[in-house]
């Protein structure tokens, strides 16, 4: 039996409970919240900027035309992605490698073409395919080699040139970890809260009926 209430004593039991409950500092607990809160969102933004070099990478790969490189750095953001929240990369384009696969098209719809003549015409337009679209690049080339028109490639499918990678929505990393601790102590400062309050209301209304 605890000193200050009997059993029967429910007013002194509950105040006795309130005044238990007020030794654990609310201020503190918010205190501890407010660091966890910030410290996470640091994180989560770190997460993502590691997330923009990564998918920088992937658009320098690219640029390179070398399918061994953009598969590297492409695995290596889908690596990174798939560990740490926070990291959506949306939509990326491979427009260096679907221009090549356009090229390579044209050039396999027009084999009668000399082959150097092509490949000249060819490094002349590339801008042109990459600044105002296929059918702009396709009248480049023909001009280029002296022609009008050029017969019609079975063109490859653009959405096979694009990269997209989705974050889980919470991570083992330490981004997620201070995410869970900012959440519990968040439910934590509601009970606290809610509890004294509720304690309080109930030790006023016992003190008006007794």
């Amino acid at each position: 039996m605890i000193d200050g209430w009997v059993r029967t004593d429910t007013v002194k039991r509950d105040k006795w409970r309130l005044r238990r409950l007020r030794k654990i500092k609310f201020r503190t607990i918010l205190l501890v919240f407010l660091i966890f809160a910030i410290l996470s969102l640091i994180l989560l933004r770190v997460n993502n900027m590691n997330m923009a070099d990564l998918r920088r990478d992937v658009y320098t790969a690219d640029k390179t035309g070398q399918m061994t490189e953009v598969k590297r750095a492409a695995s290596i953001l889908q690596n990174y992605v798939s560990s740490h929240m926070n990291t959506d990369t949306g939509l990326i384009s491979l427009q260096t490698m679907y221009n090549n696969a356009v090229a390579e098209a044209v050039k396999a719809a027009n084999t009668d073409i000399d082959s150097s003549v092509y490949m000249q015409a060819d490094q002349n337009c590339r801008n042109i395919a990459w600044q105002q679209g296929y059918s702009a690049y396709v009248q480049c080339v023909a001009n280029a080699i002296g022609g009008t028109t050029l017969n019609k490639p079975k063109l490859p499918d653009p959405s096979l040139f694009y990269l997209s990678f989705s974050a889980p929505l919470l991570s083992a990393d330490l981004a997620g970890v201070t995410v869970v601790i900012t959440i519990l102590l968040f439910i934590m400062l509601l009970i606290r809260a809610s509890t004294e309050v509720i304690l309080a209301v109930v030790v006023r209304i016992k003190k008006r009926n007794s």
